[in-house]
């Protein structure tokens, strides 16, 4: 049997203050970039992408 609207907006109603109180602790995904940042290992994948990375900027820095 289909539940309702009405059951399911109940159902919906009861699980939202568990809900809000996760949503609350996720913290600022905007500041979580920061906290990441630099965090690569040392790998030949992360010195690459370093180095591409300066090349990129000072072609950039050249051009203004």
């Amino acid at each position: 049997m289909k539940n309702t609207i009405e059951q399911r907006v109940e159902t919906l109603e009861k699980q939202l203050p568990t809900l809000s109180s996760v949503v609350g602790k996720a913290g600022s995904p905007k500041k979580d970039w920061i906290k990441m940042a630099g965090r690569l290992k040392k790998t030949k994948f992360a010195t690459e992408a370093d180095r591409l990375g300066r090349e990129f900027r000072a072609e950039q820095n050249r051009r203004k």
